[in-house]
């Protein structure tokens, strides 16, 4: 556990869906519960964010993202700008929920 700019948690998230998409990994769960000062970003920065992972994914990663409650309070922005683009991805607070999604085929 520890504190992350959001900037810092775009960066890794970055970071891990390039390297899915270089290593033909084809799905990809991401845990942020580990970050409890983290506060969910603004409309803008989701925005941006949700564009950058889509661009990095190229529809190759199918993502879950396992987050806090507070993300899930803060609405699905974010989700439906990267789903605009092709990507595959949901958020879940519960580890075995997204796994089941992620497993899914398609």
């Amino acid at each position: 556990m520890g504190q992350a700019s959001f900037a810092e948690v775009s960066e890794l998230l970055s970071r891990a869906v390039l390297r899915c998409r270089m290593e033909k990994i084809k799905k990809l769960l991401i845990d942020s519960m580990g970050l409890p000062e983290f506060q969910p970003p603004e409309l803008a920065e989701r925005f941006n964010l949700a564009n950058k992972i889509a661009s990095d994914a190229v529809s190759s990663v199918k993502i879950a993202h396992l987050v806090s409650r507070t993300w899930f309070r803060s609405g699905n922005f974010g989700l439906q700008v990267a789903r605009n683009q092709g990507l595959q991805v949901m958020n879940f607070d519960s580890e075995a929920t997204a796994l089941k999604w992620l497993l899914k085929s398609k």
